[in-house]
């Protein structure tokens, strides 16, 4: 059984020649498609992924009766930003900024610290999902936007209907 939380996995996994029979959105949603496809409980679960990954979803596995087996395949590497795209930030010039994982965020916040100083910036901050919107929330940022459940495509359709509501 192959799964993917997003349309973009989902395409990627298909230029394998793999089909992913389970689409699911969020951690919750995983593990519940799994037990819904008949997958038996002690059933090893293999889990590529970015070594920054949390442990969210090996967690939900484990608790739900799988054994989940992490595959480290690759790792985040921030670059610095241009002093440009940094100025604009700074100076309050970017209309929104569209997170689509924590490790963007860490990112973000950790070149342009005074992005989060104070909730009455003109950009707006969007989330790809309620996971992402909460590593912003904790290091400081407050998203105005998150798609629920993650998606990309959600994602742009609430950033436009926020940005045509200013």
């Amino acid at each position: 059984v192959v799964a993917s939380v997003n349309q973009t996995i989902a395409q990627t996994v298909a230029k394998a020649g793999l089909t992913a029979s389970i689409h699911a959105a969020g951690v919750h949603h995983a593990v519940q498609a799994l037990s819904d496809h008949g997958v038996a409980h002690g059933t090893c679960v293999w889990l590529p992924r970015s070594a920054s990954a949390g442990p969210e979803l090996v967690d939900a596995l484990r608790e739900a009766g799988f054994e989940p087996k992490t595959v480290e395949l690759y790792e985040t590497v921030p670059v610095p930003l241009t002093m440009d795209v940094r100025s604009m930030l700074v100076q309050d010039r970017v209309d929104a900024v569209l997170f689509l994982a924590g490790t963007c965020v860490e990112s973000v916040l950790g070149a342009v610290p005074e992005v989060v100083l104070g909730n009455d910036r003109h950009m707006i901050a969007a989330a790809i999902g309620p996971r992402t919107a909460d590593i912003a929330r904790r290091a400081g940022l407050e998203c105005q936007v998150v798609a629920d459940p993650p998606g990309l495509e959600m994602l742009i359709d609430l950033v436009m209907e926020r940005l045509s509501q200013d």
